[in-house]
């Protein structure tokens, strides 16, 4: 054999080892190569064209030890004669004559090449394929890396990977000068040699992934997020996160390619063959997701047989906190927002003719079915532009399935707090207070983003933010982020603390997003009540993410504050009844911890709170502390202590002694994870307070 099929041969993945699936690469249509044109024909080329485009066809890795150059002949009439390589020895060339060779006979070999390196190799006593720098002539105009063909595709297949490069920026002019400028002669791959590259290293570096757990005993606990490209291809993002060596790692384990529709069934089966083709089923621990209901039935139908049976289902199901928080925010901000309003289109009738609609595909692993082709969302009063001004804010940036989830659940309990306001608390929001609160937001969140997008307008902001003194040394407006709820606490705070300069520019032709005097007040108020979410969002943001004995607290003190707002008769009517909606929520997703294991669990596993934590807690009942303390022990008995003989066996209320100290290493090892792997992609989930 060849030394090239050798090298295929010693360098062919086994396609049946390989964890990861990919997609078949499209094959790329052939050019036209200017190496088999005549030397006339390319004349007309730069010397590094001719040079680059002969180097193609330059496989032997002799080419290296060389520096590259053109030598153009005329005939005696001034004429195109040939063209002439010349290859100059990169390491001695003082001592090493210049080789040519005509360009027309590029596939007469690499003998004289050959020889000539070996003899520069000799010379400085360094092996023919070894670190070709040692007792290299070096100076100002010859400096020599520690550099490797090897080396150099690798870098190349990373930096297009990690720095989200394309393939075909190896073929920037620029960056080819910049390669030549380093290293004269360099060989750069073309695209599809980095398309290859790439997906090797993908795929050797998942055979080492799974290698790497072959032999770990611990727990792994999977995160999974939806993620949708700009192509509108769908898929599931699975992280991974696990103890080892006294820390806690985390890493994307695989994007799979989701080809059907996203139910809990199909999205648990590509969970588990994921998890399969990596060896790690029977680790898998816990399963943190959103609140989507198929997210619900992913859980249940990833502990089926034929998937992994070892999971135990709804019990280690944890849910992502920052999700919770983002629902508990955006009812509260629901009574501030105008929502916008279904408007039926006509639908097509006997020969007319109808564009198909193109499906949004959902960021979130699943969500609520999505708004009919039929309907379209439009202001709900065409004389009131800064309704327009948010939902332009929002196109293109809100994920359509996860905006619809949430508008779902919101629209639910603020009906419900609505009602309990008037029945339970006597609180009735008028008519007039009503449209005041729905407006504040737009009109904060529609002149930022008119100042934004206008230089004119930021020009003139700047002068009347520096007329009256502004001692912060800020003269911008804040602009909303529709997918970050806290930013719209950032950009009524800025409003607010340019309240001079915002009423003298909508005074002057922006009248439209002017705040009326009861407005300012309600501002003022909100700013103070949506501080109580920024502080929980800004703890879970941290890099260093809060174990569970830190989130009960703030999950405690969250419930606490709202309801004392709720209860505040010195607030405005809608702030009152907007904490009572924000308390549904809670109330809701604190209800649907009971039916996981895990948050009860790690209460009695935290050494300062134990069991003693649920006694000291008004909000547990006995019968909540008894509940606790048979999952405890029967989740140690099930997968932690030691195995026994019947004849030996002890009580089931007493518990079993540790035979072996690492079992409830472990254990404590696997909650502690838990408290990480609750924060998600996005961060923690909760633990919840018994309501009664």
């Amino acid at each position: 054999d060849s030394p090239s099929k050798n090298t295929r041969s010693q360098t062919k993945i086994a396609r049946d080892d390989v964890p990861v699936v990919q997609s078949p690469p499209k094959p790329r249509k052939a050019k036209d190569k200017d190496v088999e044109k005549t030397d006339k024909a390319v004349w007309h080329l730069t010397d590094d064209e001719i040079i680059a485009a002969s180097r193609k066809s330059w496989k032997s890795a002799v080419y290296d030890h060389y520096t590259v150059s053109l030598e153009r002949q005329l005939d005696k009439d001034s004429n195109p004669h040939c063209l002439i390589f010349l290859f100059t020895c990169r390491f001695d060339p003082k001592n090493h004559n210049v080789q040519r060779r005509k360009r027309i006979q590029n596939s007469q070999g690499t003998s004289n090449l050959a020889r000539t390196m070996k003899t520069c190799c000799e010379s400085r006593k360094v092996e023919v394929g070894a670190d070709s720098s040692k007792g290299a002539q070096q100076d100002l105009h010859r400096s020599v890396s520690r550099y490797t063909p090897a080396h150099h595709r690798a870098l190349i297949a990373l930096r297009c990977a990690a720095s989200h490069r394309p393939f075909n920026s190896v073929t920037d002019p620029l960056y080819l000068e910049e390669v030549e400028l380093l290293r004269p002669g360099t060989n750069v791959p073309s695209p599809s040699t980095v398309s290859r590259d790439v997906r090797a290293l993908y795929e050797e570096g998942s055979k080492q992934v799974k290698e790497y757990f072959r032999d770990y005993e611990g727990a792994i606990h999977c995160v999974v997020d939806g993620w949708t490209a700009p192509i509108v291809a769908s898929y599931l993002g699975v992280v991974i996160i696990w103890f080892s060596l006294g820390k806690i790692h985390r890493t994307i384990l695989e994007f799979i390619r989701l080809k059907e529709r996203h139910t809990g069934e199909y999205l648990a089966e590509q969970i588990a063959k994921c998890f399969k083709r990596f060896g790690i089923d029977h680790l898998l621990h816990t399963l943190c997701m959103d609140n989507a209901s198929n997210c619900d039935s992913t859980a249940t139908s990833l502990a089926d047989d034929a998937n992994i049976p070892t999971y135990r289902g709804a019990l280690s199901r944890t849910r992502c906190f920052p999700h919770t928080v983002n629902l508990i925010a955006k009812a509260f901000l629901s009574f501030f927002f105008k929502q916008p309003k279904k408007k039926p289109q006509p639908k097509a009738t006997a020969g007319s003719k109808r564009k198909r609609t193109t499906a949004t595909t959902t960021t979130t692993p699943a969500g609520p079915t999505p708004v009919p082709a039929e309907t379209s969302l439009v202001p709900e009063e065409a004389d009131e532009p800064v309704v327009a001004d948010v939902e332009l804010d929002e196109a293109g940036v809100m994920d359509e399935g996860k905006a619809e989830f949430d508008a779902s659940a919101i629209k639910t309990v603020k009906a419900r707090a609505v009602a309990l306001a008037e029945s339970k608390w006597f609180l009735h929001m008028s008519k007039e207070e009503e449209t005041e609160a729905l407006l504040l937001f737009p009109k904060v969140a529609g002149l930022a983003r008119r100042v934004h997008d206008s230089s004119t307008l930021q020009e003139k902001f700047e002068k009347l933010v520096q007329a009256n003194d502004s001692a912060s040394g800020k003269v911008a407006l804040d602009r909303r982020v529709p997918t970050r709820w806290n930013s719209d606490l950032v950009c009524l705070a800025a409003h607010i603390q340019f309240e001079t300069p915002v009423k003298q520019l909508t005074s002057d032709g922006l009248s439209e997003y002017a705040l009326t005097p009861k407005q300012w007040a309600l501002a003022k108020e909100l700013c103070e009540v949506l501080v109580i979410f920024e502080e929980l969002t800004r703890l879970f943001s941290r890099a260093e993410v809060p174990l569970v004995y830190e989130v009960i607290p703030m999950l405690e003190d969250l419930e606490a504050q709202l309801t004392n707002i709720s209860q505040d008769a010195s607030l405005h009517t809608v702030t009152r009844i907007a904490a009572l909606a924000a308390l549904e929520i809670v109330g809701k997703y604190y209800a649907l911890t009971d039916d996981c294991e895990v948050y009860r669990i790690a209460i009695v596993m935290c050494p300062d709170k134990k069991m003693e934590w649920f006694n000291r807690n008004d909000g547990w009942v006995e019968a909540d502390r008894k509940e606790a303390d048979r999952i405890v022990r029967l989740r140690w008995s099930e997968s932690y202590a030691p195995k026994v003989s019947p004849t030996t066996q002890a009580t089931v209320d007493a518990p079993a002694p540790p035979a072996k100290v690492c079992k409830s290493i472990l254990l404590i090892q696997a909650l502690h994870i838990v408290f990480t792997v609750i924060r998600s992609i996005d961060g923690p989930a909760n633990v919840r307070r018994r309501r009664e």
